[in-house]
């Protein structure tokens, strides 16, 4: 009977089907399904990428979206990560001043502040352009990563295999990437640290080499520049005056009249259009947030144009709403979070969440502290709680609406929490794929077939841990433990279809990449190795090598703190192995519905661990 409806009414059918597997197997129903569902380059996707992941933004390449959404999604609900650090080659082009004098002794490490943003600029998924940025310090690092030109590259010239470890252990870049530290500063301090950046290039600029940025220093200094890490050249664009000398963080509105606010000392906001066209940009509101003398603002967020969501970090547990235009700033709603604990709730990190055609209402009605709606009349529609760990939060990323990523003030604890009602899990996410003996479609299948399987409902919070140690400083060297026990400051994603996280720990950023170790040996794999493009060696440099995490379950809120579950992760290479010749896994006891490399190391037989187990200190 489908095969006689017109396309259009197929169309719209395939809109309400719930997984790839499904719209697969409807087009080997018949021919002249599997031709409607295949014109124009199975572009009936969009309505399958366009019901299912509502609030994620991609290109209109619909096959490549539909595989890019759908295996990040089985991999959160897998639990499947890869972890390394992003580190800077040694050859790295310098800007501004070549060498830089440390005036100051400090006891800790920077506190990296992140920004990212990829774009396409051609008509495959891989063709597109990364750009990461981050403060380290004084310096500000910048790596742009050119996915489309590395394959152009590899298929014009093979390079020698064993070229590649070698050149990425001499510490040099690897292909299409380039990399640049910018510094104009000669002696530095703890006061020239840099404490927000914002790259503005992701929706206001095509492809060009210069990268637009602004970023703020601790001593006021807040200021727009054009960088060229292919070139090593900077320009200065703007400065924006904010009239102190205490500047603690930065935020940028979206949109096209985008907004800069700074917050300064922790009493007030100022706020500059960012696109003005003087050299030199004056404020054109401030809000002052403290009432009393020593009162001070935890943290602000812009929720969108005109408004603005502050948190208190006083004795009252609140979030302020404020509207602001160059005529001035208005109060909308105070919104107070009450968790039923003795303690006191504090906002210590708000983050707006995306506005999709189901949703309905405005950018900026829902943001993450707990779960605020400004259409609501409660203060909180929900609450998000781990009963094992009650450490502050310093950093949040939402994906989309379906989860978001928490990072925690202490035990550097990244928590992934799940936001989707009724706890749906994309069913075609939990097994291997079948053996390769199992009958084959007349019709060629761009999607990988998957099998469902029971989906665990709670979530887990990941330790990041590991350390790269500074070994030319020997004093910092003794002093520093093995072990990284600090806060997760911030989280960066590049867009919201990339499966990539990056991580800013004390003195390091780390990159967590949601892929399924049977993708990556699967017979799809060679999408994944060319569109994801991980660049994980076993012989490269630390930032080659993916580390191997440990992490908690965490019981659900009516367990009362009971039953948590601790996990290890064997070696990606030896997953891998496994997972492409077949092999049964080495350790004789996995998690059903979890990926390959997780295991309990106290009940595995074939992996002995000595006395209880804890994280080394």
């Amino acid at each position: 009977m489908l095969s006689y409806l017109p396309s259009e009414i197929v169309y719209h059918i395939v809109s309400y089907l719930p997984t790839v597997s499904s719209l697969a197997n409807l087009a080997r129903t018949c021919r002249r399904l599997y031709e409607v569902i295949s014109a124009d380059h199975y572009r009936i996707l969009q309505a399958f990428v366009q019901s299912q992941f509502p609030s994620i933004e991609t290109p209109p390449f619909w096959t490549d979206a539909a595989r890019a959404l759908t295996s990040r999604s089985r991999a959160f609900d897998r639990k499947a990560i890869i972890a390394r650090f992003v580190l800077p080659p040694d050859n790295a082009t310098r800007i501004g001043r070549l060498r830089t004098i440390r005036t100051d002794h400090p006891t800790l490490g920077y506190r990296p502040v992140i920004d990212s943003y990829e774009v396409w600029y051609g008509n495959t998924w891989s063709a597109r352009k990364e750009v990461l940025v981050w403060g380290a310090g004084a310096d500000l690092i910048i790596r742009v990563k050119d996915f489309g030109h590395k394959h152009l590259k590899a298929a014009s010239h093979i390079e020698r295999q064993h070229d590649v470890p070698r050149r990425r252990i001499s510490g040099t870049s690897q292909d299409g990437v380039s990399w640049a530290i910018f510094n104009d500063l000669h002696g530095v301090d703890s006061w020239d640290d840099i404490c927000g950046v914002h790259l503005l290039g992701s929706s206001h600029s095509g492809w060009t080499e210069d990268e637009d940025i602004i970023f703020g220093r601790r001593n006021g200094k807040l200021v727009r520049m054009s960088v060229s890490a292919e070139n090593g050249s900077s320009k200065l664009e703007n400065c924006y005056i904010t009239e102190g000398s205490n500047l603690e963080s930065t935020d940028i509105s979206p949109g096209q009249h985008r907004v800069l606010a700074a917050s300064i000392g922790g009493k007030s906001i100022v706020f500059f259009n960012v696109d003005a066209e003087e050299h030199d940009v004056r404020p054109f509101a401030t809000l002052k947030t403290t009432a009393h003398g020593s009162a001070r603002h935890g943290c602000s967020r812009i929720l969108c144009g005109g408004r603005i969501a502050v948190g208190s970090d006083g004795e009252s547990s609140k979030v302020a709403v404020f509207s602001f235009t160059p005529d001035g700033i208005v109060k909308l709603r105070d919104l107070r979070v009450d968790d039923n604990e003795q303690r006191r709730a504090k906002a210590t990190t708000i983050e707006s969440l995306p506005v999709t055609h189901i949703t309905g209402g405005n950018l900026g009605d829902l943001f993450l502290t707990g779960l605020h709606d400004l259409r609501s009349p409660n203060s909180v529609v929900s609450i998000f709680t781990d009963t094992v760990d009650d450490s502050p939060t310093y950093s949040i990323k939402p994906i989309g609406r379906e989860r978001f990523v928490l990072g925690s003030g202490v035990h550097a604890l990244v928590k992934i929490f799940d936001m989707r009602m009724g706890r749906y899990s994309y069913l075609d996410a939990s097994l291997p794929a079948p053996p390769a003996h199992t009958n084959q479609s007349n019709y060629s299948d761009p999607f990988a077939r998957f099998n469902a399987a029971p989906f665990s409902s709670k979530d887990i919070s990941i330790f990041l841990s590991n350390r790269i140690h500074n070994v030319a400083d020997r004093a910092t060297l003794f002093r520093e433990p093995r072990r990284y026990r600090g806060p997760i400051y911030t989280i960066s994603q590049p867009s919201p279809s990339s499966s990539t996280l990056y991580i800013g720990v004390e003195d390091s950023v780390m990159r967590l990449d949601m892929v399924s170790t049977d993708d990556l040996a699967g017979k799809h794999k060679e999408w994944y190795h060319r569109n994801l493009d991980l660049g994980i060696d076993p012989e490269g440099g630390a930032d080659c090598r993916p580390l191997d995490l440990a992490c908690y379950e965490r019981p659900l809120p009516k367990d009362r703190g009971r039953g948590v579950r601790l996990m290890m992760q064997d070696p990606l290479w030896t997953a891998l192995e496994e997972e492409s010749h077949g092999f049964l896994s080495r350790s004789e006891v996995r998690i059903p519905g979890w990926d390959r490399r997780w295991f309990q190391p106290w009940v595995s037989r074939s992996q002995k661990v000595k006395g209880r187990w804890r994280r080394s200190s």
